[in-house]
């Protein structure tokens, strides 16, 4: 079973205990997040999780085409938006 960036309640929240990511903040113009990645979660090879892994599956994602996921879907503005992450 594989852990979410950002597990969603109900109550339209994030739940963390149930999320890879360990806090999100913000700039005050709302355009720009920050998610803080736990440090506990590892690979099975004992390398830590990164954001770099996330580019890596959102990057699979926009070349196969694919502007929604079997849990979600994504806006095609989303979907080509520009991102920068930082391990």
């Amino acid at each position: 079973m594989y852990k979410p960036l950002l597990y969603i309640s109900n109550q339209d929240t994030v739940h963390y205990t149930r999320s890879l990511a360990d806090k999100i903040t913000y700039n005050k113009a709302g355009d720009e997040y920050r998610i803080d990645l736990n440090p506990k979660y590892h690979w099975s090879n004992g390398d830590p999780v990164t954001a770099q892994d996330f580019v890596f599956a959102w990057d699979l994602l926009v070349a196969s085409g694919g502007t929604q996921t079997l849990f979600f879907p994504v806006a095609p503005e989303v979907a080509s938006a520009r991102y920068c992450a930082r391990s």
